[in-house]
């Protein structure tokens, strides 16, 4: 995995536990881009964290001007620019020790990457 922002500390919430209900209580399963749901859903079984947001990636380019289609990039020369590539899925860790071991797994080297 690559990561475009530098970890932080985390710090004391009392709102947590609130903020994980919400957040669950909130999430449609069936919008999140079929090639990430599993792993969303796996984040659900986690009361060390909650997923915020996730997208996985879309191609924008000549042939294909759908934001939101999950079409792979045809295997051609003619594909002209590709505009448009992203995927991720942003989560909040609880500042607990399930929480920190978790960002320890990552930050450290431990995990999948």
């Amino acid at each position: 995995m690559e990561t475009f922002t530098e970890p932080k500390d985390l710090v004391n919430n009392p709102h947590y536990l609130q903020q994980r209900q919400t957040s669950q209580a909130a999430l449609d399963i069936d919008t999140i881009d079929a090639p990430i749901v599993d792993i969303v859903k796996s984040f659900q079984y986690l009361p060390c964290c909650f997923t915020l947001q996730s997208c996985y990636g879309h191609f924008i380019h000549t042939g294909q001007q759908d934001y939101k289609s999950m079409e792979r990039l045809p295997i051609s020369d003619g594909v002209g620019p590709v505009t448009y590539r992203i995927a991720y899925v942003a989560f909040c860790l609880d500042n607990s020790p399930e929480g920190r071991e978790l960002l320890v797994i990552r930050w450290c080297g431990r995990g999948p990457q």
